[in-house]
């Protein structure tokens, strides 16, 4: 089972929570798909320097071909959710990227 959580992102992109809270998949554009598998070398190497880092930690994006629709493809990608912790959360802050530096 999945939840879906209602997001104000500006993509239109949605996301989705396993049942347990663990996981969050994130629809993608083709945009940032592309973006994601560019700067990957450089994450992958980060993750394995700095283990514990508050970066996202990606497991897996896939994209999925949808004969029924023109064979129009949904990219999404399956991340470890920031939220599940035994830590408590105090303040949640809404970051959004930006293209301009």
């Amino acid at each position: 089972n999945f939840y879906e959580f209602a997001s104000n992102a500006r993509s239109g992109q949605f996301f989705f929570y396993s049942h347990d809270g663990r996981y969050m998949i994130k629809t993608l554009t083709h945009t940032e798909s592309k973006f994601l598998r560019e700067i990957l070398p450089y994450y992958y190497r980060h993750l394995t320097r700095c283990p514990s880092t508050f970066l996202t930690h990606f497991y897996g994006m896939y994209r999925v071909s949808m004969p029924n629709a023109n064979n129009q493809h949904l990219h999404f990608i399956i991340m470890r959710s920031v939220f599940h912790t035994e830590k408590k959360i105090d303040r949640v802050w809404d970051l959004k990227g930006s293209k301009t530096g």
